[in-house]
């Protein structure tokens, strides 16, 4: 089901995740501003290299992505899928 109730087909999925390994979270770029609302600023850690990797598939640059702590995702396509790998060298 999505987030509508809907079903959906996995035929229709553009990536499909195998293994997570300990950490991957969707984050975008958080709630900056709502702090003194008592909202923290939550999103992802590294801002820089979401930005960089939505700028590199040309998606604005506050859309969610893939945030991987400590290795171990793996993910596979059905289709032609254009992904971007950034952040801190290992």
């Amino acid at each position: 089901m999505n987030s509508a109730g809907a079903a959906v087909n996995s035929e229709d999925a553009r990536l499909l995740v195998e293994r997570v390994g300990p950490l991957a979270t969707i984050q975008d770029l958080g709630r900056p501003g709502w702090f003194d609302s008592g909202g923290g600023v939550s999103g992802a850690a590294d801002r820089g290299a979401l930005r960089l990797a939505n700028r590199l598939v040309g998606n604005p640059e506050g859309h969610a992505g893939i945030e991987v702590l400590l290795g171990g995702l793996t993910i596979r396509t059905r289709r032609h899928t254009t992904l971007s790998v950034t952040g801190a060298p290992a």
